[in-house]
């Protein structure tokens, strides 16, 4: 790509924009990444089996919409889009890449479309770890996952240093050269945690990363610790102690270590198969049979999984109405065909396995 470069040797704002809606787009991706295998462990849960546990799930679901919206109104705040394609929706095994020359180095593993086990629960949890927590079990599996920093919020930080950065050289006005009129606001969303956050200037654009940040990992251990009461507002716990507390099967009190276990009362987990679906991990279409129910039910769910993916990217790049039949259309009538799909065996299949919907693009207009 060729640079624009003044008389001074400074690359123009257009081109070092460029390059931070390169890092908004892959936060896009790793955001929209991370929901179908959080979803995907929620459906797979038999009812009523696991009602706290799925609570939870579902719960930090919604802020990780929350965490897409603010990355999208970031993005449209700078005067950039987002871009949604058969390319850039997520596949599985989860494969995605931050930046070729800095690697999760400590922990690599696999995001599966997979059933809720206790690997799938702590496969969670090291998604959102903390940047200074000390693994006392470190993992490392086939595939990698390659992120710009030691951790997720690494990731996000870099991108707070670069807004930092452009505006003490150009000047917030020139940065942020949009006005918020085409962001999604509360009228459009208001699900979970926290509310968007229509974004004019440095302030707001921190303010909302800090959010993504807080939810997902939360503060630094080090950081956690110093508040004297960890865990004392619940409402406060970060994705990755809510996923420790469906892990150890027992809920966080005020004043727990958070580099330890939680003391707190005890969480009813079943991971057995009268409480779990066997359902096929990482299913593709072609795991259906041409012609059979579970076959139409897969292409269904796909095609009205990529037309709500398609508003939602139309409602983040300046048509913020559409956010809400994405939301209350698209994904309620995902759901009821994903519960037919995970009942459901594969007929001939050897292990006994139950469907699951793929995740797959299909042109939703065709």
């Amino acid at each position: 790509m060729t640079q624009n470069i003044d008389a001074s040797g400074t690359i123009s704002l257009a081109d070092q924009k460029k390059k931070l809606y390169k890092l908004l787009q892959t936060a896009f991706e790793l955001e929209l990444g991370t929901m179908p295998p959080y979803l995907m462990a929620i459906l797979s849960i038999r009812p009523p089996h696991n009602r706290v546990a799925s609570n939870i799930i579902h719960e930090i679901v919604m802020e990780e919409m929350l965490h897409l919206l603010l990355v999208g109104n970031l993005m449209t705040s700078l005067g950039g889009s987002i871009e949604l394609t058969e390319g850039t929706i997520p596949t599985y095994p989860l494969r995605l890449k931050f930046d070729d020359k800095i690697t999760f180095e400590d922990r690599q593993f696999d995001v599966n479309l997979a059933p809720f086990s206790k690997e799938t629960i702590k496969t969670f949890t090291d998604i959102e770890q903390p940047r200074d927590w000390e693994l006392l079990d470190q993992r490392l599996m086939f595939v990698e996952i390659d992120v710009p920093s030691y951790t997720v919020g690494g990731f996000y930080a870099a991108i707070g240093t670069t807004l930092k950065n452009l505006c003490q050289q150009y000047g917030e006005k020139e940065v942020f050269a949009c006005d918020g009129s085409k962001q999604v606001n509360q009228a459009y969303y208001w699900w979970g945690r926290g509310e968007p956050i229509i974004i004019t200037d440095l302030e707001s654009a921190l303010r909302a990363l800090s959010i993504i940040v807080l939810q997902g990992e939360g503060t630094s251990v080090a950081q956690f610790e110093a508040q004297g009461k960890p865990f004392e507002n619940r409402e406060l716990m970060a994705h990755f102690y809510r996923f420790r507390e469906i892990l150890c099967e027992q809920c966080y009190r005020p004043g727990d270590d958070p580099r330890k276990d939680p003391s707190g009362d005890r969480l009813d987990v079943n991971y057995g198969p009268d409480a779990v679906f066997p359902i096929i991990t990482n299913a593709k279409a072609t795991d259906y049979a041409a012609g059979s129910l579970l076959s139409q039910l897969n292409f269904d769910f796909n095609r009205r999984y990529t037309l709500m993916l398609t508003q939602v990217v139309d409602a983040l790049n300046g048509t913020p109405k559409v956010m809400y039949t994405a939301i209350m259309n698209g994904m309620h009538g995902l759901m009821p065909i994903a519960a037919k799909m995970v009942a459901m065996p594969i007929e001939g299949d050897r292990d006994g396995r139950t469907g699951a919907p793929s995740f797959e693009w299909i042109d939703p207009f065709s």
